[in-house]
């Protein structure tokens, strides 16, 4: 069987060594060197041509298709190495990967997997739903449990499940945390567009800050290297930077800004970065809500300063395109987006830019985390496809392949620095990659009115302990209820 290598040596090694530094951090089963015929552990496999269906629904935007299969390249760099990873990937396991696109609307994927399900078709082998909208399928009993394919009990016996959330290509922690006692669902990483580029960070101007904050502090990625870049250091540095350049005594767009927001999700990744906990599990298993401690508190002080202070501007309300235009402009020192927006909102950007973590709450919190936005693409396998085997396999080698192919490309094409050849930038994103996590609640918002959300409203000191005093009793209902949902499925 002919390969196809579609990367630099260079960029192996770079990346083999970063990864190296991922493993250490998150005790994940080591995938060796990347120039292994293959990354994964997978036996001999031949499912005789057998056609494998993905299954999503989609907006506006393509990153859940693109993840799964490239029609037309269009000479685009990561889009011809998905191309590449499948046709491997389909003459490895003798398959046919097909994807099928259910609605225009990201609500719309439920309606189809309910239809089809309710006339047991088996037409769809995997499931790529977005996270916060379809995390619920697997409530449903849509989805299989990972953890009972293969058990002599279950209706699964006779199959087996080859994908191995502790290596490197599978976001190890992440799946961890969307579990639930013996019941798992949902699994995502390297084969995942919305995760590679999901993930929250802080843009930094690198001409405004070279020439404002530099010299008083040093070099950006040596203070994110020492774990000292924090709110209350965002804040200090976007206070010391502003500049009234419009009109008078008023914060507006044509001001040298410190900071930019808008009051959607990139809040949400601040709220992730300062170590805020929407639920603990505990040892015996018992989950509870949490988001009324004293880190909160401390979370949303810092939070009201950021947002509420003259050097900070609220670009647009719901749309983190706009803050991105506005920081492609020139005039805003920091702003905190996914890192996805650099390849459609910042190529054009005159200025280059750093890209560091989230900040942490304070210098005392141990490691930075890294959330991800939660349309974050989630595969799972409905309960009734033909071949759950196949469907394992297949998920197991495209998530592999992604880690040495398109990740790296990934990067180095869409960041405007160079990610395989910027020992600095490669750091840093490695940095992100190792450390990225949610918690059971926020990753299950949805079926949790919601939580996750709440600092997108709730912003201000004076209100906040009552309101998210009230948030928790309420949430703690519907957490039962989810609870002894996932407690049968994972029995049965």
């Amino acid at each position: 069987m002919k390969r196809i290598i579609t990367i630099s040596l260079a960029a192996i090694l770079l990346l083999s060594a970063l990864l190296s530094v991922s493993c250490a951090n998150n005790e994940k089963t080591s995938t060796g060197d990347l120039d292994r015929e293959w990354l994964d552990n997978l036996p001999e496999l031949d499912f005789e041509g057998e056609e494998v269906m993905f299954v999503f629904a989609e907006g506006t935007d393509t990153f859940t298709e693109r993840s799964i299969k490239i029609e037309e390249t269009d000479g685009d760099s990561v889009n011809e190495l998905i191309a590449a990873r499948n046709t491997t990937i389909e003459q490895r396991l003798n398959v046919s990967i097909q994807s099928q696109k259910v609605s225009d609307n990201i609500f719309g994927l439920r309606d189809a997997i309910n239809s089809s399900l309710s006339s047991a078709s088996g037409e769809y082998d995997i499931i790529a739903g977005y996270q916060f909208y379809d995390i619920g399928l697997a409530t449903q009993g849509y989805i299989v449990n990972l953890n009972e394919v293969g058990n002599p009990d279950s209706e699964y016996a006779e199959e087996t499940n080859y994908i191995d959330i502790d290596a490197d290509y599978w976001a190890s922690n992440y799946i961890r945390s969307l579990t639930y006692g013996d019941a798992l669902f949902w699994v995502t990483g390297d084969i995942a567009l919305r995760y590679l580029g999901g993930m929250y960070c802080t843009f930094v101007n690198t001409r405004i800050y070279d020439d404002n904050l530099k010299q008083t502090y040093g070099d950006i990625y040596q203070i994110a290297k020492d774990g000292k870049w924090t709110l209350e250091l965002l804040n200090k540095m976007a206070d010391e930077v502003y500049l009234d350049q419009g009109t008078p005594d008023e914060t507006d767009a044509e001001d040298r800004l410190g900071y930019a927001w808008e009051q959607n999700d990139p809040i949400d990744g601040l709220a992730f970065g300062a170590g805020v906990k929407f639920s603990q599990m505990y040892s015996d298993g018992s989950i509870d809500i949490t988001i009324g401690d004293q880190r909160t508190i401390r979370f949303v002080e810092q939070l009201e300063k950021l947002l509420t202070s003259r050097y900070s501007l609220m670009v647009d309300d719901g749309n983190s395109a706009n803050v991105m235009q506005q920081f492609a402009s020139g005039n805003v020192a920091f702003t905190v987006n996914k890192i996805y927006q650099a390849e459609a909102r910042l190529r054009e950007m005159e200025d280059n830019y750093y890209v560091i973590p989230v900040p942490k709450l304070n210098e005392d919190q141990q490691e930075y985390v890294t959330g991800i936005h939660d349309g974050l693409t989630l595969f799972g396998i409905p309960y009734d496809a033909p071949n759950v085997s196949m469907s394992s396999a297949v998920l197991e080698a495209l998530s592999a392949e992604s880690l040495r192919t398109v990740t790296p490309t990934y990067y180095d094409s869409y960041l405007k620095f160079k990610y395989t050849r910027d020992e600095n930038a490669a750091a840093m994103i490695d940095l992100m990659r190792s450390t990225t996590n949610t918690d059971f609640a926020a990753a299950w918002s949805a079926e949790l009115d919601s939580i996750v959300h709440i600092f997108r409203t709730s912003y201000r000191s004076n209100i906040i302990t009552s309101t998210l005093r009230a948030k928790a009793e309420a949430t703690r209902t519907k957490l039962d209820d989810l609870l002894e949902k996932l407690d049968q499925l994972g029995q049965q």
